[in-house]
């Protein structure tokens, strides 16, 4: 696990009544550069209403980053394959909007 952002995160996600399922780092593959590279979506989750999301935890400056744009275009581009609805990037803006 990386960044305290993603610890809070995690201890909110784990605290929720309303998740069912939980992974993490969900892999997918990005390109970038020309290159084709791995991409490790932190949080796969499925709530107990059937739907479900990936959670992408990030520094709000690192969110517009062209490196973060490419990576988040993809999952959101594979979303059926990987079996999820949405993605979601949280930042720590996010993190005091959910109180944590």
């Amino acid at each position: 696990m990386g960044s305290s952002y993603e610890r809070w995160f995690l201890t909110w996600l784990s605290n929720n009544d309303s998740v069912s399922g939980l992974k993490s780092n969900v892999i997918t593959e990005y390109d970038f550069e020309g290159k084709r590279l791995k991409y490790f979506v932190d949080y796969g989750v499925k709530f107990v209403d059937g739907t479900s999301a990936l959670y992408e935890v990030k520094s709000e400056y690192m969110k517009d980053n062209p490196k973060n744009v490419a990576k988040f275009s993809a999952v959101i581009a594979n979303l059926p394959a990987l079996g999820y609805d949405r993605l979601e990037v949280i930042t720590e803006n996010s993190l005091k909007e959910l109180g944590v």
